[in-house]
């Protein structure tokens, strides 16, 4: 067992409730926590993902003293059908709630978000201002072109969606100081 695995103390998904759905949450979805210091950086995924796309990186950063985790969004990390009737609004819940739980544990409080976790970041910065260490945002949506915009207001069917579980989880490799080669 990998050394950061063994510093979970809570997976996330048993201190914070999940979303609510009526199917169930794909294997490697949930939301999860790695403890490992007074740093922390909460991760936030993009539209149709879940957490286990931000996994990856946060055991790179909990390998390196930095406790991280991803919170699930709303209506995500199950079947399509859960997406329908939430907001932008129930996804900035899911991002609130997921940052009061770092809080209590960190004392310093990164937000990460990816794609449409970037702009729930974005979102998020000046309305927890106080709360946040800074933010880092990838690839988010910031301009939606008109025409873009009233298309995609015409879309009443869900994405599609597959319906297979995650790959197996590998652990990333090991950090290597920059002056020495790689093997």
């Amino acid at each position: 067992m990998r050394e950061v695995e063994k510093q979970i103390a809570t997976p996330i998904s048993q201190t914070l409730a999940l979303p609510r759905a009526k199917h169930s949450f794909m294997p490697g979805a949930e939301p999860f926590l790695y403890e490992a210091g007074e740093v922390g950086c909460l991760f936030v995924h993009g539209f149709t993902s879940s957490a286990h796309e931000m996994r990856d990186a946060a055991r790179y950063l909990a390998d390196r003293g930095i406790t991280s985790g991803a919170c699930l969004l709303a209506g995500h990390g199950s079947a399509p059908e859960d997406l329908q009737g939430t907001t932008w609004l129930d996804w900035y819940a899911s991002v609130s709630d997921a940052l009061d739980v770092m809080l209590v544990r960190c004392k310093h409080v990164y937000l990460a978000g990816l794609s449409l976790g970037g702009a729930l970041t974005l979102y998020a910065a000046p309305q927890r201002a106080s709360d946040l260490a800074g933010t880092i945002v990838m690839s988010a949506p910031t301009y939606l072109p008109p025409v873009l915009a009233s298309v995609l207001r015409g879309i009443t069917q869900p994405p599609p969606f597959l319906h297979t579980p995650p790959p197996p989880l590998q652990a990333p490799p090991p950090h290597t100081p920059p002056h020495q080669p790689r093997p």
